[in-house]
């Protein structure tokens, strides 16, 4: 039992790094899809949900998968607090099903099944990472350094997503106006989930730079933990928007 919880604990720290990626593969993969639609590069996803014939992306159904493995975890460390933060949460749901056939007249019910799911992946998030730290062996310092170094780690994947198509000249514009297309947010089909993820991250990878004992770090470990806030600071002008721009000076 506890081999397999440690296996799972190893795929959850590796899979910090992977999600980024899942966001490019996703974007790319709409993107391609997209091309030529309606004589666009970047259409309106509801266009293709509603009735365009994509219901699913490759994204969501690794998260979906990835939630599953959350919940064998959660099962298996028979984690109280999580379970009885988790039932509500389903009762909630039934009764919202319920209230949509007993008023609305009916249901869609995978419609309601998705939506509900990614709502329970975000929490399960929360929940899982709390027991994969609490249950490392390492110190409260040895922590810290961990979570900042992929912290910085996924500063890069995000920026690569955009960097790396911005010089290919591929990918979506952040907006449209009299001037044509303006800014750029690479592979991500939503700007506002790239940019939201990066003024998280680049506040505490910023500060870890700053406050990094210079002594103990060798100069190429300290020019990775300046890179991941110099990428994203670039990053944040790249994609150009008031928000972007704000979270850069901010």
């Amino acid at each position: 039992m506890q081999k397999s919880l440690r296996g799972l604990e190893h795929f959850f720290w590796l899979y910090l790094l992977l999600n980024p990626i899942l966001d490019i593969v996703n974007g790319l993969y709409i993107w391609m899809l997209t091309r030529g639609y309606a004589g666009m590069d970047a259409v309106n996803y509801r266009e293709l949900t509603n009735g365009g014939g994509l219901t699913t992306t490759p994204a969501l159904l690794v998260r979906m998968a990835v939630l599953l493995v959350m919940v064998v975890y959660i099962l298996m460390l028979r984690d109280k607090r999580s379970i009885l933060t988790a039932i509500p949460m389903g009762v909630a749901w039934v009764m919202s099903v319920l209230s949509e056939f007993l008023w609305v007249g009916g249901v869609n019910l995978s419609l309601d099944v998705t939506f509900f799911a990614r709502f329970a992946y975000n929490v399960a998030v929360i929940l899982v990472y709390r027991n994969v730290f609490m249950r490392s062996e390492l110190d409260k310092e040895q922590l810290i350094h961990k979570i900042h170094a992929y912290v910085n780690g996924m500063t890069i994947v995000f920026s690569l997503g955009i960097l790396i198509p911005y010089v290919l000249r591929v990918g979506y514009s952040t907006y449209y106006d009299r001037f044509g297309a303006r800014g750029v947010r690479g592979f991500y089909y939503s700007g506002n989930d790239i940019t939201g993820a990066l003024m998280i991250l680049l506040p505490l990878a910023l500060s870890y730079f700053f406050f990094i004992p210079r002594e103990k770090f060798t100069k190429g470990r300290i020019f990775f933990y300046g890179m991941g806030p110099a990428m994203s600071i670039i990053c944040l002008m790249l994609i150009g928007t008031k928000t972007a721009l704000i979270a850069m000076v901010g």
